[in-house]
């Protein structure tokens, strides 16, 4: 059997790291009756919407999630009222955007995420939040490359 390295620990310590911070979100955003998922999504739609929406093809890659998933979870917002689908370039397309219940939403759920990152990272120094974030940056656009290569 292979001996673990330190690459895959690393890539175990990130998996358990992430396995915690859902758990986290779940318990506290329980009140809001949001997921994680459809939460990085309403924060992507607002972050990315230059005002006509955004669709769901390029929400998915921002995402890192794939189109079927992405759906999912955007039907689930849309029946909540917290997105809405405008028409796209043509019959087939759809965009999606924030409705002002999506907005509220937001308005009330991002200061608990905030104070969860802060929680989550308590005890790092500015210096190596920086690295660490700088090292997650190159993993995700590796991987991104790595994708697009597949």
């Amino acid at each position: 059997m292979r001996q673990p390295t330190l690459e895959s620990e690393v890539c175990t310590a990130l998996i358990r790291v992430g396995t915690r911070m859902a758990a986290g979100f779940d318990q506290r955003f329980a009140e809001f009756k949001l997921t994680q998922a459809q939460f990085r999504t309403l924060v992507a739609v607002i972050m990315l919407d230059s005002g006509e929406g955004i669709t769901p093809s390029d929400l998915a890659e921002h995402l890192f999630v794939e189109r079927a998933t992405l759906s999912v979870v955007a039907q689930n917002l849309v029946k909540r009222g917290l997105l809405v689908r405008r028409p796209g370039e043509n019959r087939r397309s759809h965009r999606l955007a924030l409705t002002e219940a999506g907005r509220h939403m937001l308005q009330r759920s991002i200061p608990p995420a905030l104070d969860l990152a802060d929680e989550t990272v308590k005890g790092l120094s500015q210096g190596a939040l920086q690295s660490m974030l700088a090292s997650l940056n190159h993993l995700e656009a590796h991987l991104r490359l790595a994708q697009k290569k597949a």
